[in-house]
């Protein structure tokens, strides 16, 4: 990946993280958005890249808040589960 491509996957996370609210802990998954939507236009244009690899670190050992058990996730939130 150059750094053109890694500077429009950047840009195009923030956008989609600014476009959610802000939210805290989604950054793999604005990433992961980005660097599918920017393939999608190279391939229309013609263009082949592999995807890029997240230029950020997460937590480790911890999945997502989506594949996490509601109870869990409320935890992480400091909310009750009910």
């Amino acid at each position: 990946m150059t750094d053109t491509e890694e500077d429009l996957i950047r840009q195009r996370a923030y956008e989609i993280w600014e476009s959610e609210g802000f939210p805290e802990g989604r950054e793999y998954f604005h990433w992961e958005q980005a660097v599918r939507e920017i393939g999608e236009k190279s391939a229309s244009a013609g263009e082949v890249s592999k995807p890029a690899p997240a230029s950020f670190s997460i937590v480790k050992n911890e999945a997502p808040l989506e594949e996490m058990p509601v109870e869990m996730v409320a935890k992480k939130r400091g909310k009750s589960a009910s």
